[in-house]
Formats: structure tokens, sequence, C-alpha cells
């Protein structure tokens, strides 16, 4: 996806931004991620092998109840960044896992 806004969206699972699982391959360029809420991921959730490349884009003031303020990721879900990838004022509000990733 390139060029892609995401404001304000809720989820009580993973991922209010978006949350890719599976054996499948995300790219994410020059695309803006702000005040997102989840469980896991506030912003992005990769999970079950999903691979991700995040070039050029903005994640901002995201909420994850759990872990991973701006972007939660499994062990067998890599994620790449790729260029300015900025995280700015992401939180983890329980357990203290992860403001930013």
């Amino acid at each position: 996806m390139t060029g892609s806004t995401f404001v304000r969206n809720v989820a009580t699972d993973r991922g209010a931004g978006l949350w890719a699982s599976d054996v499948s391959q995300v790219v994410i360029h020059t695309s803006t991620f702000t005040a997102n809420q989840a469980l896991f991921g506030g912003a992005l959730s990769f999970t079950d092998e999903a691979a991700a490349e995040i070039e050029s884009s903005l994640l901002e003031k995201n909420s994850a109840l759990s872990c991973g303020g701006g972007v939660a990721t499994e062990s067998r879900a890599p994620v790449a960044l790729i260029g300015v990838v900025t995280f700015s004022s992401n939180r983890a509000s329980h357990g203290a896992n992860g403001g930013g990733v």
C-alpha cells in the first residue's frame, strides 16, 4: 500500500490499521497511522509468518492494551523498517511491552 492514511480506527483484537496473518507479504510505503487502538498492535499487527516491509512511514499516537502500541509482531513474523520510519508517542498500556514495536 502506498500513500494510505489510517486515523482513529479501533479493533477489539489486533491491528486497528492493518492485521496481516498467515504466509503473506505486506509492503507499506509513505503511509500514516495515527491514533489507532487495539488489544495488540494499535496500528499494525503481523502474525503467523506474515512478513512486512515498512518504508518512509509515520506511526504516531497509536495505543495497545497489551503490547505493540505502534506495531505488534510474533517471532515468526519479520518486520523490516526501511528508510525513515518514525514512531512517535505510541504506547502499550498493560505489561509494558513495546510502546513503538
